[in-house]
């Protein structure tokens, strides 16, 4: 049989005494064509050539820690901390340099001890020569006792002023203004200031009266009474006085002006005050209770109560000569968008239009006399019903996207 062998070496002799051996060694130009016993081994080849290195291998476990080395050598002394000191000291800058330090002493001296103590030291009254406990306490007591007895044996000459105490003042308001003790104020010098005249020393009045005659009241003379009882009353100008009547000084100028025919600025007539005699204007609110007088007459005016011609509506207005007329003008258009049912409107001259974005009812007005327009869109996705006669038939269907128009032919709904 033909065995192919893999491996080239030289000098070898193969002898076959054995069937179906596998020769795993290719030999230079050599066929087996039988298999025979299986020979001598034959002489040691050469060392062949040294193979690839093979793949790293896992990592070993950990080997035991060595024996620790011997101390190094003490380094150098580390920046910023300046050798030296003593105790109680403390390390503070030299200079602004970096880590530039000294020891220097601490501001002030150490407390070494309090009243000879050292340690947690706990003082009381005897280690600072307080008064012991209470002592103090009796002092005060003692001290209150002679305070009040020694006040209270004090004869004050005065306990208090107008009813005032501790600290006085005193004003005019003060002090009681009597028949007998009279006080001058402000107001009195200001007045006798005003005075004009020079008046020095005592004033002799007897001339005027006498104090006991002013007292009792002004008596007149004897020559002021004659004087009196020749008096006549000219004209009758005092006949007819009342008793208690107030007096006033008249001219005989404005005594005439009140009997007259005249009119004066102390005597209006009849004349004056006649309605058909005044003109010009007068508001109505300087009359009292004239602009209320007037609201009482007022009355509410229906249309019902207006004469005239013509039918009274909301689009018809009424004219000067009595009419009612429909103005002129366009036609007037409303968009409205709906997501509810709805009635259309009805307003004359009035065109509507309706977006529709849900489903739901628009309910069309009567359509006798009816001039408008109705427009619906259905921009929803569900159905808009129209309801009403719509080209004889009961209510028209409007799907999603379409619209229709409706017009009264006078009488019906007609859909476009």
């Amino acid at each position: 049989m033909n065995i192919k062998v893999e491996q080239v070496t030289r000098n070898i002799k193969v002898n076959v005494t054995t069937q179906n051996v596998v020769v795993r060694r290719q030999f230079s130009n050599v066929q087996v064509n039988q298999v025979g016993r299986r020979g001598l081994q034959g002489e040691k080849g050469d060392t062949g050539d040294t193979g690839a290195t093979g793949a790293t291998g896992a990592t070993g476990a950990q080997g035991p820690q060595g024996i620790q080395g011997i101390q190094g050598i003490k380094g150098d002394a580390g920046d910023g901390v300046a050798a030296g000191g003593t105790r109680d000291q403390v390390l503070a800058k030299a200079s602004d340099a970096d880590y530039d330090t000294e020891w220097v002493d601490q501001a002030g001296a150490i407390i070494q001890s309090v009243n000879g103590q050292t340690g947690v030291i706990i003082l009381d009254s005897s280690d600072v020569g307080a008064d012991p406990a209470g002592s103090a306490a009796t002092a005060e007591s003692q001290a209150n006792d002679y305070t009040d007895t020694a006040i209270g044996a004090i004869n004050y000459p005065v306990d208090s002023v107008n009813g005032q105490t501790n600290t006085v003042t005193l004003d005019t308001d003060d002090i009681a203004d009597t028949a007998t003790n009279r006080y001058t104020n402000d107001t009195d010098i200001t007045r006798l200031a005003n005075t004009s005249g020079t008046n020095t020393g005592d004033q002799n009045l007897s001339s005027y009266a006498t104090t006991s005659a002013v007292a009792a009241g002004y008596q007149p003379l004897d020559s002021d009474l004659t004087a009196l009882a020749a008096m006549t009353d000219p004209a009758g100008k005092l006949t007819g006085i009342e008793a208690g009547a107030e007096v006033n000084n008249i001219s005989d100028a404005n005594a005439t002006d009140l009997t007259d025919s005249g009119a004066s600025t102390l005597h209006y007539h009849a004349s004056d005050r006649d309605r058909a005699n005044h003109t010009g204007s007068q508001a109505i609110s300087t009359v009292t209770g004239l602009q209320t007088a007037l609201d009482s007459k007022l009355e509410d005016v229906d249309i019902a109560d207006i004469n005239a011609t013509g039918t009274a509506s909301g689009t018809t207005y009424l004219r000067g000569d009595g009419t009612w007329s429909t103005p002129a003008g366009g036609v007037t258009r409303t968009v409205t968008s709906i997501s509810t049912n709805t009635t259309a409107g009805s307003t004359s001259l009035t065109d509507y239009v309706y977006i529709c974005t849900a489903t739901l009812d628009l309910t069309l007005p009567s359509a006798s006399g009816n001039t408008n327009r109705y427009s619906v869109k259905n921009s929803g996705t569900g159905v808009v019903t129209v309801v009403g006669t719509v080209d004889g038939q009961t209510n028209a269907v409007i799907y999603a996207g379409d619209a229709l128009e409706f017009i009264s032919n006078g009488t019906a709904w007609c859909a476009f």
